[in-house]
C-alpha cells in the first residue's frame, strides 16, 4: 500500500495521470495464488480496499489532476509507451532524501514530451525498502505528502466500511455510524500485535540494528527507542535479540505492561481508555491468553480480536485492511514500529489529526 500511496503520489507532483493497478501476490500466476495450504487471490482490485483520488475519483479543485486510469485503459491508449529504468535513473543522484529522490523522477518524467511513459517492470522501486526504513532520509517527504490530495483525499472503500459497520458490537458502537470514514471512536485502544512468522523476522531485523520503518519516525510520536548497535554487522547481538524481542515481538507480560502504562498516559492526558481491539494474526488460544491477562488489569467493557470479526467472503481477503480503518480511527494506537501496516497506519492518523502522543510502539 505505501508503495502505491508513493507512486500516486509521484504521479501528482510531476503534473501526470496515474494508472492504478491492483494489489499484486504473486505476479504471473493467474487469478489465483497459494499462501500455504490455502488458495488466495493472487491479485485484489484497488477498488475493493480504497477510493479517493488513488482509486479514479476526481481531485479537490484546487489541487487537480486528470484522474487516475486502469492498466487495461492505460494500455488501450499506450501501447509503446516511454519505458524508463528505476534503477538507473536512481544512480544518477546517489543516496539522497526522499523529497530529492521524488523531485528528480518528477522532473524527469516533466521532461518527457511522450504523454505515454512507464516504469520498466522489475527494475527497482522510486522508494525502496532502504529508504523506507530510514527515517532521517524519509522526513523531508513528511510534509508535501501529508498534504497530497493523494492521503487528504482517502478513503476506505464501501467493502471495507460495511465489515466494520457490521461488526460494531465487536468493536466500539460507534463504528457503526455510517459516513463517519474518520471520526475517533473514544476510549478504544487498538494494539497491533504480530504474531508466526514475525518472529523470526524481528530476529533477522537484530542481525542489522533494523531502525524504524519511517513513517514510524515522527518528530511527537512516543517510544521513539534506538536499537543496541553492538556486535558485529550480521550478527545478532544478545542485547540486540533482547530489545527486538521485547519491541517487536512481544511477550504477554511485555504486552499487559506496555497496555497498563499506554492506559496511565491517556488517563493523565483526560483520556479514558476502557475498550480494546487487537489486530493480530494470532491463534485463538494464544488471544484466549493474552485477553485473560488484559482482564486482570481490570476497566475493560470490551476486548476483541481480529479473529472474532464476521466477515463476508469477499472481506476476509482484505481483512488487513479492516484491521487498518479500526486502529486509524481509535483513540490511541499501539503497533509495531517495524511494521508497514503500523507505518500506513500512523501516517493516516497524523493526516486525520490524531495528537502524535496517541500513536505509540512497543
Amino acid at each position: 500500500m505505501q508503495d502505491m500511496i508513493m507512486n500516486a503520489h509521484l504521479s501528482y507532483m510531476a503534473e501526470r495521470t496515474f494508472v492504478m493497478y491492483n494489489y499484486t501476490w504473486d505476479v504471473g500466476v493467474g487469478d489465483y495464488s497459494k499462501w500455504g495450504d490455502s488458495i488466495i487471490p493472487a491479485q485484489i482490485p484497488i477498488s475493493v480496499y480504497a477510493k479517493g483520488p488513488i482509486a479514479g475519483a476526481p481531485y479537490p479543485a484546487d489541487k487537480y489532476r486528470q484522474p487516475a486510469v486502469s492498466v487495461p485503459f492505460f494500455r488501450s491508449i499506450c501501447p509503446h509507451p516511454t519505458m524508463l529504468n528505476v534503477d538507473n535513473i536512481k544512480h544518477e543522484i546517489g543516496e539522497p532524501s526522499a523529497l530529492t529522490i521524488m523531485t528528480h523522477f518528477a522532473n524527469r518524467l516533466k521532461s518527457i514530451d511522450d504523454g505515454c511513459v512507464e516504469f520498466q517492470y522489475n527494475t527497482g522501486q522510486v522508494l525502496d525498502f532502504y529508504i523506507m526504513g530510514d527515517g532521517k532520509r524519509m522526513a523531508d517527504l513528511w510534509p508535501p505528502l501529508l498534504e497530497s490530495p493523494i492521503l487528504t483525499e482517502w478513503q476506505w472503500s464501501d467493502t471495507i466500511t460495511a465489515a466494520l459497520e457490521s461488526n460494531y458490537r465487536i468493536v466500539h458502537p460507534g463504528a457503526g455510524i455510517r459516513d463517519s470514514q474518520r471520526a475517533e471512536l473514544p476510549g478504544l485502544l487498538a494494539l497491533h500485535v504480530r504474531r508466526g512468522d514475525f518472529e523470526d523476522h524481528c530476529k533477522h531485523l537484530a542481525k542489522w540494528k533494523s531502525a524504524y520503518n519511517a513513517f514510524n519516525t515522527r518528530e511527537g510520536f512516543p517510544d521513539q527507542y534506538t536499537p543496541p548497535q553492538n556486535g558485529e554487522w550480521g550478527e545478532a547481538s544478545p542485547e540486540g535479540l533482547e530489545f527486538y524481542g521485547k519491541h517487536c515481538f512481544p511477550s504477554t507480560k511485555d504486552i499487559v505492561e506496555k497496555v497498563y502504562q499506554v492506559r496511565a498516559d491517556a488517563k493523565r492526558q483526560g483520556r479514558n481508555l476502557d475498550r480494546i481491539y487487537v489486530l493480530t494474526n494470532g491463534k485463538s488460544d494464544w488471544f484466549a491468553e493474552l485477553k485473560a491477562a488484559l482482564n486482570e488489569l481490570g476497566g475493560w467493557k470490551s476486548i476483541h480480536s481480529s479473529r472474532e470479526l464476521r466477515l463476508t467472503r469477499e472481506q476476509k481477503y482484505v481483512a488487513q485492511a479492516i484491521d487498518m480503518l479500526i486502529a486509524t480511527r481509535a483513540d490511541t494506537f499501539v503497533g509495531n514500529a517495524w511494521s508497514s501496516l503500523t507505518s500506513n497506519v500512523n501516517m493516516l492518523r497524523v493526516v486525520q489529526h490524531h495528537h502524535p502522543q496517541t500513536s505509540r510502539f512497543w
